[in-house]
């Protein structure tokens, strides 16, 4: 282990010679010490056999640069596979080549996981390969979704699209009609909704023991339920209407339907006994009813209910 000075002063021939031998000796080694040269020059290094490290002298000629470690770690070199791997920081002054990250060129491979941190830090997003052998989704460690197998996707909570009319597309499923005007499944809904009694040529003033109505609607088919229950009967007059439908029907057709009908307490006048049958015409949200008997069918007057009468039946119709 040798320092020097680098500087060869006039001396005899020997002295010359070992003063020369000890300079190169310097020079081979690296200066290598556990004490740092007694002269230093800019740009010098310094096998420090104390800290270990190999180090530099600065262009200022102040201070050491540690570069890496003696003993062949923490060293700024590639280790690992190096066929089209990407580089990462592995430690201080230490650069590895990942063999689980990988491009080619064409394509990144990332094996196990990728992780997509929040700009905060507070939160973060996971894709990680399953049980299945498929991709998971999570929220920090929380599943969100996963492909359970290479076609399949399980959901952990509901799909939603942000965008009205988008939904889900059946269409590669090869439609079998003979004229398919849509293959996309956009509206889903169950609700409830409040139903009148109305005469089509006057209102009038009805009061209800209950209203109640509730709905299906799957795409444009509308499957309603309605209840009906009258308390007091007004100055409505004219055929019976249902009104307040949620949905208008559609306006190139007409639903028919039959309607179960009932009746409690006071009941219908004489000869208003039987069936009613619900009609909706194009563009409306009201109902027009007709009663059904032998005599065949007329329009259901509105004078014909009487208090503590009841309507309770179903319909299904296509919406606008």
């Amino acid at each position: 282990m040798a320092t020097h000075d680098y500087v060869l002063a006039n001396q005899s021939g020997s002295s010359f010679r070992t003063d020369l031998n000890n300079a190169l000796a310097a020079v081979v080694s690296n200066n290598s010490n556990a004490t740092e040269p007694s002269t230093k020059y800019s740009y010098q290094t310094w096998a420090d056999t104390n800290s270990g490290y190999l180090k530099i002298r600065n262009a200022a000629n102040n201070s050491w640069v540690s570069l890496f470690k003696l003993d062949g770690t923490d060293i700024c070199r590639l280790t690992g596979s190096t066929n089209n791997t990407i580089c990462t920081v592995t430690g201080a002054n230490a650069i590895q080549g990942e063999a689980n990250l990988t491009f080619d060129g064409t394509t990144l491979f990332v094996k196990n996981a990728i992780k997509i941190e929040e700009s905060s830090g507070s939160e973060y997003y996971q894709l990680v390969t399953n049980s299945y052998g498929g991709l998971e989704i999570q929220n920090e460690t929380t599943k969100i979704a996963e492909f359970t197998d290479s076609s399949t996707l399980e959901l952990q909570d509901n799909l939603k699209f942000g965008v009205a009319g988008k939904g889900i597309d059946f269409s590669i499923a090869t439609p079998s009609g003979p004229s398919v005007d849509s293959s996309i499944l956009a509206d889903y809904e169950l609700g409830t909704f409040t139903p009148t009694i109305q005469g089509s040529s006057s209102t009038g003033t009805i009061s209800y023991v209950s209203q109640v109505g509730t709905y299906t609607k799957i795409g444009n088919l509308v499957s309603i339920e309605i209840t009906i229950s009258v308390d007091g009967i007004g100055t409505s007059s004219g055929s019976l209407k249902l009104a307040g439908l949620p949905f208008a029907c559609k306006s190139s057709t007409e639903s028919v339907t039959a309607c179960q009908y009932n009746s409690i307490g006071s009941g219908l006048p004489s000869g208003a006994e039987g069936p009613v049958m619900a009609f909706i015409q194009a563009g409306n949200t009201s109902i027009n009813t007709f009663r059904c008997n032998d005599s065949g069918t007329s329009s259901y007057q509105s004078l014909a209910i009487q208090t503590l009468t009841y309507f309770r039946f179903s319909l299904v119709y296509t919406a606008a």
